[in-house]
């Protein structure tokens, strides 16, 4: 006996042959819309995921913008998914989100330079025409900057968060002898996004993380990208070997993993401790205060939040995230149908 009715089931199956061929928005249009049940959800519980998008406390959430893209459409919002943060102030951009944008563009710079994967094995002082390169100790590789692993001794055998990323960011200054956001709006113009570029001058450092100001809907295109092993409609913008090696856990010199579930700026759920319902192969852009990428590739979906959740105490990173996304994205989940 099924959960949904005989007609429910017809959809889906007419849905899974409609949507073989991969849709991707073009430039600054909507996502297209499908309805949830001809893609697998129940649109009564996507509605009601709403009112369990709760703190650890049961608090509710102050705002939820936000967008679920299954098989490249739109089946539920909440909020206004279109809506543009404005304004610093109340830091309405997406956070650390950055950071995984920022592996983005260093990926985007290897295939457009030529650059394999190998690249990755190369020491930075020797890879880069910048003073911050050359002054760094010989030992440390790019894959040590991109994974948060190049402060340990030796480098590579621990995991620190943010470890040395504002020395990736100077380095892309000397390199380019500007702010590097004009590689991240030509990504955006790769994709067809609409992001304006912001930088953070906070935590006390001399030059800022770069970062974006996008709708939730817009966001969602990165998701995409990733979703898709760095191709966009046909082209390819990242390539697929250094999207594999983003998306594992780092290891040490030893083999063991640094961290089991970090890859490059990315987090992962590959040890599972996202919970039960949200699946293994999942991964996401994560910054503060609810502002989440999500990516099932097992799924074929995306799902961008930008939240507003009421104060709450810093925990170390890894619970910090897990509450989060946990909070946000099981509700969302739990309105999958199933036989």
């Amino acid at each position: 006996m099924t959960r949904f009715p005989c007609a429910g089931l017809i959809l889906l199956l007419l849905a899974s042959v409609a949507h073989t061929q991969p849709h991707f928005p073009g430039n600054s249009e909507p996502w297209p819309k499908a309805e949830p049940e001809a893609l697998g959800y129940s649109s009564e519980q996507l509605a009601a995921a709403r009112a369990n998008m709760t703190t650890d406390d049961g608090a509710p959430f102050e705002y939820v913008h936000a967008i679920v893209i299954k098989d490249g459409h739109d089946i539920f919002h909440y909020g206004d998914p279109y809506v543009m943060p404005k304004g610093m102030r109340a830091q309405k951009d997406w956070a650390s989100c950055g950071r995984s944008f920022m592996t983005t563009l260093y990926g985007m710079a290897m295939k457009e330079e030529g650059h394999g994967v190998e690249f990755l094995e190369q020491p930075v002082r020797t890879s880069y025409n910048s003073t911050v390169a050359w002054e760094m100790d010989e030992r440390i590789l790019n894959k040590h900057l991109l994974s948060y692993t190049a402060c340990s001794d030796p480098p590579g055998a621990e995991w620190t968060y943010a470890c040395k990323y504002f020395d990736m960011y100077r380095i892309l200054r000397d390199v380019d002898g500007r702010n590097p956001s004009h590689r991240l709006m030509r990504l955006a113009s790769m994709i067809g996004a609409r992001w304006e570029p912001s930088e953070y001058w906070g935590h006390g450092h001399e030059v800022p993380f770069l970062s974006i100001r996008a709708s939730a809907a817009e966001a969602a295109r990165w998701g995409y990208l990733w979703l898709h092993r760095g191709r966009w409609n046909g082209h390819q913008i990242l390539d697929e070997a250094f999207v594999d090696i983003a998306l594992q856990p780092v290891l040490g010199p030893d083999g063991t993993a640094a961290h089991h579930s970090e890859g490059y700026q990315i987090h992962l759920n590959t040890g599972g401790m996202w919970g039960e319902i949200i699946p293994r192969d999942a991964y996401a852009a994560f910054g503060a205060g609810g502002k989440i990428i999500f990516v099932a590739p097992s799924l074929d979906l995306v799902i961008a939040l930008d939240t507003g959740p009421p104060p709450y105490a810093r925990r170390d990173i890894d619970g910090y995230i897990v509450r989060d996304i946990r909070n946000l994205i099981e509700p969302i989940l739990a309105a999958r149908l199933t036989e």
